[in-house]
């Protein structure tokens, strides 16, 4: 059986994914879900020159197409799908009936409407947003995943690692997360713990917001990724992982189960994660940064692995939609 793979380039996670998607088909074809393979350049050009945009767009339906034709493609497994047109969809249906369409999104509806339009065309729809899925009833909630495989060793949960960062936030920039994350900062700090954050924003994206707002300086955010290893071995060395959601999310974060894999405990400030079936208070403290941060409390009973079983692996996630 052969699937074609379209999603988007992001931390290496479509390479954990394509990875364990080989050993379950004949052919695996990975594309991204962006023309040029850059989602920064993409985006750039489909807000600068966006008839520009919509023919590299034409153009990359055709591949798409092409491909589907050459590979011989049975399934089409789409992640997010941002850039890609409805007439690839369309297409595909009319002309090559027999493949399945699965669409999982990643995103909330609000940040990627492409979401709804790829719906229409496919036979199962599964997102991470739990707003989203009360509100378009075409989908189906599945949270997201975690993994460790692409480190190239073995990751166990251990207790044997020094922990000796209390809390740890690590991720990209956006709306008011710098100003969150300080606040937790402080929190933390006048009561003696340590707090390590690393707050990823483009150097381009840096200058650009600098035109219009005063709020951001070179001392709140990092213009580096950090590397997927230094990431884990500061995530083994914590106690509690700080999860910042987007405000037009209300889906876990893969944050949230790389934390809870490795058996540390999060603070988040979604609401929503009460809802879902993996949550449990001894674990996971929901906190309103309008109110003082005290992760003593979090820290005062020991990791409850009792729910264990609904934080997926790869595997286990793609099991559910019946990859």
């Amino acid at each position: 059986m052969n699937i074609l793979f379209i999603a988007p380039i992001y931390f290496g996670y479509e390479k954990a994914i394509t990875a364990d998607l080989r050993s379950r088909y004949n052919n695996v074809i990975f594309r991204s879900e962006v023309p040029f393979n850059s989602a920064v350049r993409f985006y750039a050009l489909r807000r600068l020159l966006p008839g520009v945009a919509g023919k590299a767009q034409d153009r990359y339906t055709k591949q798409l197409l092409e491909v589907i034709k050459k590979e011989n493609i049975d399934r089409i497994f789409v992640l997010r799908g941002y850039g890609i047109k409805e007439e690839f969809f369309s297409e595909v249906r009319s002309q090559y009936s027999q493949i399945e369409i699965i669409n999982y999104q990643w995103d909330s509806i609000q940040n990627n409407p492409n979401g709804l339009m790829i719906a229409k065309y496919a036979h199962k729809n599964y997102s991470f947003d739990l707003k989203d899925v009360e509100n378009y009833p075409q989908f189906t909630h599945l949270p997201l995943f975690y993994t460790w495989e692409f480190l190239g060793e073995e990751v166990k949960k251990s207790d044997s690692v020094e922990k000796d960062i209390d809390l740890l936030f690590v991720g990209g920039y956006h709306s008011k997360r710098h100003l969150i994350v300080e606040k937790a900062r402080q929190d933390c700090e006048k009561r003696g713990k340590k707090v390590v954050s690393h707050v990823y924003l483009p150097m381009g994206s840096y200058l650009r917001d600098r035109v219009t707002s005063k709020e951001i300086s070179k001392q709140d955010v990092s213009f580096r990724k950090i590397p997927r290893q230094k990431y884990y071995d500061l995530l083994s060395r914590s106690r509690v992982v700080l999860d910042i959601q987007s405000e037009t999310q209300t889906g876990a974060t893969i944050r949230t189960f790389e934390t809870l894999s490795l058996g540390r405990k999060l603070v988040s400030t979604n609401e929503m994660l009460k809802r879902e079936n993996f949550f449990m208070p001894d674990n996971i403290m929901i906190w309103n940064p309008e109110q003082e941060l005290d992760i003593d409390k979090l820290l005062a009973t020991p990791f409850n692995h009792e729910k264990d079983e609904f934080v997926l692996t790869v595997g286990q996630w793609l099991n559910r939609m019946g990859m």
